[in-house]
């Protein structure tokens, strides 16, 4: 039986969280740039309560964060931390269009 996670990403820096939902399918369900005011872990919490509200609270949730404070709320939720260039990386590799992109100061296509 294959469970109908949600995938929660999480950007946790001092400055602002931004988060993404997806479905299974990969597809953006929400997305969310949220300042942090000094308080990233509380603005987290906060912003985690108001999205998961609007979902079934029996529905299976994956979470995974970057940046200066993702290792501490990954632990806590027991999601995965991601170092960020590892995870732009690893996003290049999976959602690679074909498009143009920046190497060395030169564009690619």
């Amino acid at each position: 039986m294959q469970l109908d996670y949600l995938h929660i990403g999480l950007d946790i820096g001092s400055v602002s969280v931004n988060t993404v939902l997806m479905n299974p399918a990969g597809e953006i369900l929400e997305e969310h740039h949220t300042r942090t005011k000094g308080q990233p872990v509380v603005r987290t919490h906060e912003l985690l309560t108001d999205v998961l509200s609007r979902y079934p609270s029996d529905r299976p949730i994956e979470v995974s964060a970057t940046a200066i404070v993702g290792g501490l709320v990954a632990d806590s939720l027991g999601g995965v931390f991601t170092n960020e260039v590892i995870a732009q990386a690893r996003a290049m590799r999976e959602f690679r269009t074909g498009g143009r992109h920046r190497i060395k100061g030169r564009w690619k296509s």
